[in-house]
């Protein structure tokens, strides 16, 4: 079902945002922005933080219009916290089909990544996740906090329409159908499979743990307010806030 709908979950998200650049440059000032060049060293590297030979690696397939994995960061940040040192976390895009501006949003942060501010930028479309879908197109609202970051807006514009920034975000999205990725967010410790904040809070632990030859932790009883539901490739997904020029997507 998600790869039918990859071609158009796509070739929507570079329709949507040209239209809006242009009047989102003029809408944004520079401010002695750093220098966002599409040759950039982040481009070729991976969004990662953590030591590169951490004996732990959590690979994340997320959607930024995905309510769980919102919730999910926090226990990420947890983890990094009890086991300092540890633990490299791998972040992959994998925008919903049944979220329409979902993948502007991932193109967006993956210009972020070449501008070296991925991980910031992540936070502030996840807190900002309520507001950012609402309008007809958040182009423009991407732009603004591309600059608040310290980013160039025009330059960051230019990096949204890229074909390369869109295939990057096609290919791991493609990464995580080889891999069977049917809900966000879904994360690979090692590579055994975790899907949605709730099995992550309780199942990590041990796990790493056991990488890390611990002893096993005491009993884990889920943090209130994670009981939010993994993201479904489906219509019927419980966090969907679609706004009516997003119908196209609403159909995986």
């Amino acid at each position: 079902m998600g790869k039918s709908m990859k071609p158009v979950r796509y070739a929507f998200a570079g329709i949507v945002i040209v239209a809006a650049v242009a009047g989102a440059v003029l809408f944004v000032r520079y401010r002695g922005a750093v220098n966002l060049s599409p040759k950039g060293p982040a481009l070729a590297g991976e969004k990662s933080k953590g030591p590169a030979g951490a004996p732990v690696q959590i690979i994340e397939f997320s959607d930024f219009r995905c309510g769980a994995c919102r919730k999910a960061e926090g226990v990420l940040s947890q983890l990094e916290s009890d086991y300092p040192g540890k633990i490299r976390i791998v972040f992959k895009h994998f925008p919903l089909p049944n979220h329409a501006w979902s993948p502007v949003a991932h193109q967006a942060a993956e210009c972020a990544h070449r501008g070296g501010v991925f991980w910031p930028y992540m936070q502030r479309l996840f807190q900002e996740q309520d507001k950012w879908p609402l309008g007809a197109n958040p182009a423009q609202t991407f732009l603004v906090y591309a600059q608040e970051l310290g980013l160039n807006p025009e330059v960051f514009a230019k990096c949204l329409v890229d074909p390369e920034v869109k295939e990057v975000v096609a290919r791991e999205s493609r990464e995580g159908d080889v891999l069977k990725v049917q809900a966000t967010p879904t994360f690979f410790i090692n590579g055994e499979r975790m899907v949605g904040p709730v099995a992550l809070e309780m199942q990590a632990p041990s796990v790493i743990r056991g990488i890390l030859g611990l002893p096993p932790p005491e009993p884990v009883t889920p943090s209130p307010g994670l009981s939010v539901l993994p993201a479904p490739m489906t219509p019927a997904n419980p966090v969907s806030v679609d706004t009516p020029p997003a119908k196209v997507s609403d159909k995986a």
